[in-house]
């Protein structure tokens, strides 16, 4: 069999070598072939090699199953600060008061950039939980939340995107 990555394989330390046989899904199948050839010239025990990769992959798979999990403080006071900020804005579209307020045409383009930003701002953490992965090549997408985390996650990002095109519509047609 010809060796077409023996240049490769031959400069890798051992070590080197067993962490690409226990990534092989990162890697071409013949390369990894050739690694294991490699690591048995090497005198590295097959069986060995092999128990090291299945406890490799069941402590990913450990991972996978438990994930991070969003705090209950951040459950329950994240939407909540939301909700204030959303009636905040319906109180000062609503105000009535004694005091008459015109801003111009430029204030009333920084205050729509500000509360663009800010509502951009409150869906950008439920967007990070619910798309969080740990990047692998090959397999399922593992994620860093659970998956109720990312459940909550995209309900929030929903709901900021909801706010925004409201403030925009709002802004566009008042």
């Amino acid at each position: 069999m010809e060796k077409k990555f023996a240049h490769v394989t031959e400069l890798k330390s051992t070590q080197e070598l067993i962490d690409i046989y226990n990534h092989a899904t990162d890697y071409q199948e013949q390369f990894v072939k050739e690694v294991y050839d490699e690591l048995l010239a090497r005198g590295v025990d097959g069986d060995k090699l092999f128990r090291e990769r299945e406890r490799y992959i069941q402590e990913q798979n450990k991972y996978v199953e438990l994930g991070k999990k969003v705090s209950i403080l951040e459950m329950i006071f994240y939407p909540l600060f939301v909700l204030k900020f959303y009636y905040t804005l319906e109180k000062l579209d609503r105000d009535d008061g004694d005091e008459y307020f015109d801003p111009s045409s430029a204030e009333l383009m920084f205050i729509f950039l500000i509360v663009v930003l800010i509502t951009l701002g409150l869906s950008a953490r439920p967007f990070h939980i619910a798309t969080a992965k740990i990047a692998r090549r090959g397999e399922e997408p593992i994620y860093k939340y659970t998956k109720g985390s990312r459940i909550y996650g995209w309900i929030m990002t929903v709901v900021g995107c909801w706010l925004l095109i409201e403030v925009i519509l709002e802004t566009v047609f008042s």
